[in-house]
């Protein structure tokens, strides 16, 4: 009988103060499923082995088919999602959907944006698909990179943002500086050593960089080349929009981030109506779950979130609002988000219980789990 639910969990989610862990756990021992809660990601593998004949399912929260550095050294990413497909084919059901898991972490849905929802991407933004990504082929990869960077540079663009999907650690970003009398050998190199670093990660457990080239072969590597955007350097400027079961949340979060004055939790705030930025950002964001992710989704998520900014530059599409251009884009897309549900809540200067939101992303993660029953 197939009733083990192995549940990769994050130290942070489901600590045990939140209301949120109280009422996931009261929930998911309702739907008779035996629960093996699994915190350390090395323990994956053993108890898929220990319960194959009797799993139920796996469900990944804030954890990716791509940490395979923490399930197993000897595994490839490539490796951890053949063995989560034939486990599907099986019958063994993966929480969220496997192939929107590969869809959103490979950021393959970048590709889809720039050629078939332009008004979501951002202007002059290229994606680049390598696939089965094979790092003896390097230098090729280097080129294929180089032209994209080059075409931006020739349009007077300096500055330069390069993304690469599986991102660990939020490593994944890096910033291309040129200057305007920089010639094609002297970008290269410049971008040589920026896509350099992409190929690193720091291990959590050593805090040691390991290089993770090898680990991606196979993988279809999808990288993104970018103007830089001095605005989101601003983490109050970049507005993460929770959507559970396919409803905004109404309120923006802001994440944290460690600086070097410390860690920093940016507050979540509410969505003012009256706001006109506020407002925009809610359009485009619903928009986006409407017409893009539902258009695509294997399944409804259960949680997603969508993350948006704007560029103040006068695009043909551009808004006006104050006497100022704004535009609008989508800049990142996580099915499986962090949930923030343990920062605060302002609304208008207020602070507001979370609670509610916590109960209502328990309900909706236990109901995704049941109704595949």
């Amino acid at each position: 009988m197939r009733n083990v639910l192995l549940i990769l969990t994050h130290r942070y989610s489901f600590a045990s103060h939140l209301p949120f862990t109280k009422k996931y756990n009261e929930l998911i021992l309702k739907t008779g499923l035996k629960v093996i809660y699994v915190n350390n990601p090395q323990d994956i593998m053993p108890n898929i082995n220990k319960y194959k004949n009797e799993l139920y399912g796996i469900a990944i929260y804030e954890q990716r088919i791509y940490d395979t550095y923490l399930y197993d050294n000897n595994l490839h990413i490539i490796d951890v999602f053949n063995l989560l497909q034939d486990l599907k084919k099986q019958g063994v059901k993966i929480f969220p959907d496997l192939d929107d898991q590969y869809f959103y972490d490979t950021k393959k849905y970048y590709k889809k944006m720039q050629h078939h929802h332009k008004e979501l991407n951002m202007p002059n933004s290229k994606a680049i698909v390598f696939k089965k990504f094979n790092p003896d082929n390097y230098q090729l990869y280097i080129d294929k990179v180089f032209k994209k960077v080059y075409r931006l540079f020739k349009k007077g663009i300096f500055k330069i943002i390069i993304k690469k999907g599986f991102t660990y650690e939020q490593l994944g970003v890096v910033l291309l500086e040129l200057n305007d009398n920089d010639n094609m050998e002297e970008i290269k190199n410049k971008l040589i050593k920026k896509l350099d670093r992409l190929e690193y990660i720091e291990d959590w457990k050593t805090n040691k960089m390991i290089p993770i080239t090898e680990l991606e072969r196979g993988i279809e590597r999808v990288i993104i080349v970018q103007p830089y955007n001095e605005i989101v350097a601003d983490r109050t400027k970049e507005y993460r929009c929770f959507f559970i079961d396919g409803k905004f949340v109404n309120f923006f979060a802001f994440g944290a981030k460690w600086t070097k004055d410390g860690f920093i939790r940016y507050p979540n705030k509410c969505y003012e109506i009256d706001n006109k930025i506020h407002e925009h950002v809610f359009q485009m964001a619903k928009k986006t779950f409407d017409n893009f992710i539902m258009k695509y989704a294997k399944t409804k998520p259960p949680i997603i979130r969508i993350d948006i900014s704007y560029m103040e530059k006068d695009y043909d599409d551009s808004i006006m609002i104050d006497n100022k251009y704004y535009r609008f884009y989508v800049n990142e897309i996580e099915i499986q988000p962090t949930f923030y549900v343990n920062l605060p809540l302002v609304c208008k200067g207020v602070n507001m219980s979370t609670t509610y939101y916590q109960d209502k992303l328990a309900r909706a993660l236990v109901n995704n789990i049941s109704g595949s029953k």
